[in-house]
């Protein structure tokens, strides 16, 4: 495994599904999703600039070595791990309670900052799945919009992992009328939609942040 041809080939592979849908690719943002690394191979990897991680305490050991990259948190966070995460993370993938809306504006007014987030959608409605559901989500964004020390910049999903291409494409497609929808109501500039095996068709579908771990870093 090369690291260096996965990474130019993902990002020859975006600018082609950029052209396809006749965006330009620098409105796209490949969001790096380095769960598999540890300190020192992230160290050895030139060329990234966004880079995102699942779990709180990843991003804690992590981010204050790498100066100039941004940092995005994409995993479940957990109310009691807000202020771990507030500070470190220039954008939270998974607002996807009011509860947690709510402690994520608590510890940002108390630390003076505003934090940035996207409403993680539970797009094909699955049980025992982490998001707010298509239909709730403009009734959820009203009332985080109402609070202090949040701003909502665009929504995120993730399909279900067996879903078919046109069952993707139909979910990508859901996502992007709900993500035009938003933006009625807030500067919504984002758009995380889009893994491994289905960025391509995400961008094709609106998505404006695409997150690859596997293709980039292997299994």
């Amino acid at each position: 495994m090369n690291i260096l041809d996965n990474l130019k080939r993902v990002n020859e592979n975006i600018e082609k599904a950029a052209e396809k849908s006749g965006r330009d690719v620098s409105d796209i943002v490949m969001v790096a999703v380095t769960k598999s690394l540890n300190l020192d191979e992230l160290l050895q990897i030139e060329g990234l600039t966004h880079v995102g991680e699942n779990k709180v305490q990843d991003l804690v050991a992590k981010q204050p070595h790498l100066d100039g990259l941004v940092w995005h948190f994409v995993g479940h966070l957990q109310r009691n791990k807000v202020g771990q995460v507030l500070g470190r993370a220039a954008l939270i993938h998974s607002l996807d309670s009011i509860r947690l809306a709510e402690e994520i504006s608590r510890v940002a007014t108390k630390q003076d900052l505003m934090a940035d987030v996207l409403i993680e959608v539970n797009i094909a409605n699955e049980p025992n799945k982490y998001g707010i559901i298509p239909e709730e989500v403009m009734e959820f964004a009203t009332k985080v919009i109402e609070l202090p020390g949040i701003a909502i910049h665009g929504l995120m999903t993730m399909g279900p992992a067996d879903a078919t291409p046109s069952q993707r494409r139909s979910n990508f497609e859901k996502m992007s009328e709900l993500h035009r929808e938003l933006n009625s109501i807030a500067q919504a500039r984002y758009l995380s939609m889009g893994m491994s095996s289905d960025y391509e068709l995400a961008i094709e579908c609106g998505a404006n942040i695409v997150r690859i771990g596997r293709g980039i870093f292997g299994k």
